[in-house]
């Protein structure tokens, strides 16, 4: 059921844009095939899988099993896909 069938003038959110959002600490950016390998060394530094438990794939044999996983997500509209990147290190 749609809410604007339940309440009155009600009217959805913006939809989030694909843009870059800087802070102090950290920069959320759309996320591309560039943060990767970033990402799967992050995970890969788990030795005891506890990161897969709260995503929806992997875990992932390998570096190319997990790029072909996320092959597709930073064309999706619906979710949207970003990565957070510290300011500091990059």
């Amino acid at each position: 059921m749609d809410l604007g069938e339940i309440v009155e003038n009600w009217t959805g959110a913006a939809r989030p844009t694909r843009k870059v959002l800087v802070g102090r600490f950290a920069r959320v950016e759309p996320l591309g095939e560039a943060h990767f390998a970033d990402l799967w060394a992050a995970y890969a530094a788990d030795t005891e899988g506890a990161v897969w438990r709260y995503l929806l794939g992997g875990p992932f044999a390998d570096e190319a099993a997990f790029r072909d996983y996320m092959a597709d997500k930073p064309g999706s509209e619906d979710p949207l896909f970003f990565a957070f990147v510290d300011v500091e290190s990059g």
